[in-house]
């Protein structure tokens, strides 16, 4: 049976923000932990991608290596999550995205070539079930055995008319490539192309964000230390490099706002190593007009806690980011959570409230915020726990 944990915490302000000056007059912006969910039943603690909703909110679906996709049916207006359902689609399952229409669920497969698939297309059905039998196991056409590897990141234009997925290719050496996927009316993909990134055989492409406006994809190179940025043709989806950016050590863009007709492009330290993490970690601010670099800065983890490793999100009116964070206390991760305020006009950012002692938290939790910007999902890696979090104003 699955098992929810009611779990009563204090909030931790920051009224005197560590970096940016004293808190936006009026802003109170925090979290509250509402629920803690056990998905063992379904033996749903592998590693683990970004969970997905529903476009109606309805559904909320997570990714596991181990276990493929499992949901939970959600209620838009608590946030809470019931019925905890598994259909093991898949082999290493890391990345889903839902059809405009709802219909069918698409999932990227890590190591593609042991799979022998990188994309599956699963049917959805009335109460939010998966098919088992994808509509589709290949890649665009070509034997299994030739698929890219190591897949980071799945994304469908806002326009609803081409798939997007990154590659770390460290199985073929090409290096880093992304690929654009046309989708049919029938949900299945259509016309093929990659583009190459000149990156090292070994680079991981761990970051993959489009702007607001969809015109651009900002890519990060983790390894390398560099943030790529495509333009994307609104006409054909066809992407051409416009621009590039050295970033801090092993970050990861993860949010891009439109402020004053530019593009603020925030990424986060992913370190791997606590014992380095300190002296690297932070929260980067890239300001792009077009291709060009305006600016970039850092609040850096020695100055705010909890910024030593990271995944974020922003809301929708790019105000605030939610930040799943570290710090490191005795040489270890120490996890916690951070809402950052985001200057309207010069986009930096400042801590407005964290929440620390959240019990089984993981150094790599993967954020989910609501449509409604209500109710912020947590996925931990090798957990088989979800945290369910309430965004208090």
């Amino acid at each position: 049976m699955r098992r929810v944990f009611p779990v009563l915490l204090a909030l931790a302000g920051c009224p005197d923000t560590e970096r940016g000056g004293p808190a936006p007059e009026g802003d109170h912006t925090a979290l509250t932990l509402l629920q803690k969910v056990d998905t063992s039943e379904v033996k749903a603690k592998g590693h683990r991608g970004r969970p997905a909703l529903s476009p109606d909110g309805l559904r909320l679906y997570q990714t596991d290596w181990v276990a493929g996709t499992s949901w939970f049916d959600r209620d838009p207006n608590t946030g809470l999550l019931t019925n905890l359902r598994g259909a093991g689609t898949g082999c290493n399952q890391d990345a889903i995205a839902l059809s405009a229409d709802g219909q069918v669920a698409y999932i990227a497969t890590y190591f593609a070539w042991a799979c022998g698939r990188a994309l599956s297309i699963h049917p959805v059905g009335p109460d939010g079930a998966l098919g088992e039998k994808s509509i589709l196991d290949s890649w665009g056409g070509k034997p299994a055995e030739v698929a890219p590897t190591g897949t980071e990141a799945l994304l469908i234009h806002p326009s609803n008319r081409w798939l997007y997925l990154a590659f770390d290719n460290q199985k073929t050496g090409v290096g880093g490539q992304i690929s654009r996927q046309e989708l049919n009316a029938d949900h299945t993909t259509g016309a093929l192309a990659m583009y190459t990134i000149p990156t090292a055989k070994d680079e991981e492409l761990a970051g993959f964000v489009f702007s607001p406006d969809a015109s651009a994809l900002y890519v990060s190179e983790k390894k390398a230390s560099r943030l790529d940025r495509f333009g994307v043709d609104v006409a054909n989806g066809t992407l051409s490099a416009s621009g590039s950016a050295q970033v801090g050590t092993s970050t990861a863009v993860q949010a891009v706002c439109s402020l004053g007709g530019k593009d603020h492009v925030y990424a986060g330290s992913l370190a791997d190593d606590p014992a380095t993490a300190l002296a690297s970690g932070a929260l980067w601010h890239h300001v792009f007009l077009g291709g060009q670099i305006q600016s970039s800065t850092a609040v850096r983890a020695t100055e705010a806690p909890g910024l030593a490793r990271m995944r974020f999100v922003a809301d929708k009116a790019c105000r605030h980011l939610f930040v799943a964070g570290n710090d490191v206390v005795g040489g270890a991760w120490k996890p916690m959570l951070l809402v950052m305020a985001i200057d309207p006009k010069s986009g930096d950012t400042t801590v407005l409230s964290r929440l620390e002692g959240i019990v089984d938290l993981t150094p790599t939790e993967q954020p989910l915020l609501s449509p409604d910007d209500k109710f912020l999902y947590l996925s931990g890696d090798s957990s088989p726990y979800l945290h369910v979090f309430q965004v208090l104003r």
